[in-house]
């Protein structure tokens, strides 16, 4: 059954702040303010009743704020540990200034002794907080975290250089100097928000700002607290208190406040380069200060530990250096064969027959690409298995190089290979040699194995003028040597209308991306148990000027043989993401799923794109689903896995698409790191009601097993909701709740409907 009119008062909050939790909110204000006020005004002579009240308010007020921070410490499975350790601060904070307040003032000072193991086991939990914190869950680099470093050691240097020399502390490493430790410590809290603020180009989020002020203001009043008792000035009760207790304040209310991700992996600026280099060069115009002039030690101590990691840091950039070039390696060859993949292909087309714009190619250099089809793979590998198969691959790859002679082969895909020949009087020879090559059987161990080939080639001038248009051509005529069982057939764009159609798809992709033709259409993902919307697909679609609406099984194939494919994910994320923060911005509560193909998850820079889109549309990554189909898994599924572990340290949830109809192992998935496993719509179809169930309630408990969420998709009446509810899914999509809608039609969606 479907509602309407929801309200806002019982729209479901996955990410906001619940009413409850702001009403805890506006009291811990009013006791903070009731404390802060008092400080100043009323004078405390020892055991004052208005020293108790302060106590009273203080303790009142404490509390309200544990409940805040450990509200948000259930609300992020990546954040969790970091506002536990703040909840443990903001407790031990408070048994702290009790003990003092109480206890501190007997003869043997075991009350003292109490409160300082109380003050600085809460320091402790606040360092461990910043540090998982002010990371924010993501992976950050070693270099990364080296240069925050640098810069917080330095800074820490500068200001003990310019405190200690004016202070009543000689500035000697003492641990009987307890007074001494606590600005040390608050000194170190902004060291490691400084570091985590390197990454982030030194743009906090609203809660990383508040802590950043946090450590602030305690490390004033912490400053002031050491010469006051170094000059035995200091008194109870006085308006320093205010503040410690405006710190705690602050990291209440970055409980309250968002912290989304806004990092971006692999980029780097001129100025973050600049800053550890002058953070260094600082330090050691200290060290060369302490020469010539009493320095305290610790001024020299953390110089010296800000020069050190300049020198681990300048190895560390060596190392990366060697493995950028590895890793660069890498993603031009095939795992499997060790040959060029399609990358690897792509630029070498573009180094021999290459003008100042890459993809372009010069007519006046004759060549070509012979593409090579290997047929019967497929039947070996359905009869013998993925092992054997993958065995037979590296032989067809090691008899097509023996064959190849110094031209350079690749493997393009599955069973598909590929010769570029810049010399154009050797193309004919080439095909030939590599259509012969494979006539006789295959040895492998104690196995014969025969396989058949298809040969197309594709001219430099002969309808080709660039990268794009010599793969496709030569995928063409591929395809029509298989069609026809001709062994060797050669590009013309007059042959076949279906392909000429295919190839006119990819010409006009490439404009109809500049034209703006694309669109998203967006279908509502709800939630199963109470029939509320909490999210959307996004799904592509290409206004064609000739054609009509085409979905996306008419081209995103030809986007990807063309190349285009990253361009429609950028355009496909960057549309779906601005959809998702108008809703936002509306009030609405939901998450965004976008489909990525499976050439995305071997490019090195989706992570990257990823980051900047969020970034330019100030999403919260966990509000982003990036799904990817189960076929996909099976290329090459180390790299996609390094992939979808970068997707997941930016915060973005991963889901498997089309679950169950893949020919991934268990294995593979059960080592793929994801969030959502959508089953496939096939599940829902079957005739037999006792089968459908069986079937479903399976893919759901090992969907589950890989603890991620389940979604079905091909939900059409309500009794395939009732079916999901019974077997236990999370969420379903499908006909029975909306077909694919507009942006603003969605949004209206969303608000008046419920499906009980």
């Amino acid at each position: 059954m479907i509602d309407g009119g929801v309200g806002a008062d019982t729209a479901p909050t996955r990410l906001g702040i619940p009413r409850w939790v702001l009403g805890v909110a506006v009291a811990a204000l009013i006791f903070f303010i009731l404390y802060a006020v008092s400080l100043p005004l009323v004078e405390r002579p020892g055991g004052s009743p208005a020293l108790v009240w302060d106590i009273g308010v203080y303790t009142i007020w404490m509390l309200l704020g544990v409940v805040i921070v450990s509200w948000r410490a259930g609300q992020s499975d990546m954040l969790r540990r970091g506002w536990q350790f703040m909840a443990a601060y903001l407790v031990l904070t408070l048994a702290a200034e009790l003990a003092f307040r109480f206890v501190s003032d007997v003869p043997s000072q075991r009350g003292l002794l109490v409160a300082d193991v109380l003050f600085l086991s809460a320091y402790l939990c606040i360092g461990a907080g910043l540090i998982i914190l002010s990371r924010r869950g993501h992976s950050v680099s070693p270099v990364a975290r080296i240069d925050g470093l640098i810069v917080g050691l330095t800074v820490a240097a500068v200001i003990f250089a310019v405190y200690l020399p004016n202070s009543s502390h000689d500035g000697r490493i003492s641990l009987t100097a307890i007074d001494l430790i606590y600005p040390i410590l608050d000194v170190m809290f902004a060291t490691i928000v400084i570091a985590g603020l390197v990454p982030l180009r030194f743009r906090p989020t609203p809660a990383i700002a508040a802590i950043l002020v946090a450590v602030i203001v305690m490390a004033v009043g912490d400053f002031v607290y050491a010469e006051q008792i170094a000059g035995g000035q200091f008194e109870q009760g006085t308006p320093l208190e205010i503040s410690w207790a405006s710190g705690s304040a602050m990291i209440i209310a970055a409980a309250l406040l968002p912290n989304p991700y806004n990092f971006q992996p692999g980029i780097e600026r001129r100025w973050t380069i600049f800053t550890p280099s002058v953070a260094s060069l600082a330090a050691l115009a200290l060290i060369t200060v302490s020469l010539f002039v009493d320095t305290p030690e610790i001024v020299v101590a953390l110089a010296l530990a800000a020069l050190t990691l300049a020198s681990l840091r300048l190895v560390l950039t060596m190392i990366d250096l060697r493995r950028a070039g590895q890793g660069y390696e890498q993603a031009r060859r095939d795992y499997l064969t060790g040959l060029l993949n399609m990358r690897g292909m792509s630029e070498l087309i573009d180094s021999w027959f290459g003008t100042r714009h890459p993809g372009e190619v010069s007519l006046d250099r004759p060549g070509g690409l012979v593409r090579i089809g290997v047929t019967g793979v497929k039947t070996v590998v359905d009869t013998l298995g993925h092992e054997v198969g993958d065995d037979l691959l590296r032989a067809i790859g090691a008899r097509l190089s023996s064959a190849t002679g110094p031209f350079t082969l690749a493997r393009l895909d599955g069973s598909d290979f590929a010769v570029l020949v810049p010399n154009g009087d050797k193309v004919d020879q080439v095909a030939e040699e590599v259509a012969n090559a494979l006539d006789s059987p295959l040895q492998l161990d104690e196995l014969s194995i025969r396989v058949g080939v298809n040969v197309g080639i594709a001219r430099i001038g002969h309808g080709v003028s660039s990268r794009d248009s010599l793969l496709r051509s030569a995928d063409v005529a591929l395809t029509e040597a298989a069609k026809s069982g001709q062994l060797i057939v050669e590009f013309d764009p007059e042959h076949d209308p279906t392909e000429g159609r295919r190839v006119d798809l990819m010409a006009d992709l490439h404009g109809g991306i500049e034209r703006g033709e694309l669109f998203m259409a967006y279908q509502p993902l709800v939630r199963v148990r109470d029939g509320w919307v909490l999210g959307a697909e996004a799904l592509v679609r290409w206004q064609h000027p000739t054609l009509g609406q085409l979905q996306p099984d008419e081209f995103v194939r030809a986007a990807e043989r063309a190349g285009l494919i990253g361009r429609v994910t950028r355009h496909s994320l960057a549309e779906s993401c601005g959809a998702l923060r108008e809703w936002l911005d509306a009030g609405l509560d939901l998450t965004m799923s976008v489909n990525i193909s499976g050439i995305d998850l071997v490019d090195e820079s989706l992570p990257n794109t990823v980051a900047q889109v969020l970034r330019e549309t100030g999403i919260d990554a966990e509000r982003l689903v990036m799904e990817i189909t189960e076929t996909a898994i099976g290329a090459d599924p180390e790299r996609i896995r390094r992939t979808v572990n970068e997707l997941r340290a930016l915060g973005v949830r991963v889901a498997i698409d089309d679950f169950g109809v893949g020919y991934s192992s268990l294995a593979q998935l059960m080592n793929m790191p994801v969030d959502e496993v959508k089953v496939d719509r096939g599940f829902l179809a079957a005739s037999d009601p006792d089968a459908r169930q069986t079937s479903l309630a399976a893919a759901v408990r090992l969907a589950s097993a890989l603890g991620a969420e389940v979604v079905v998709e091909g939900v059409e009446a309500a009794s395939d909701l009732e079916l999901l509810r019974r077997v236990g899914c999370d969420l379903a999509q499908g006909f029975y709740f909306s077909p694919p809608l507009t942006a603003d039609d969605f949004a209206e969606c969303v608000r008046t409907h419920r499906w009980r």
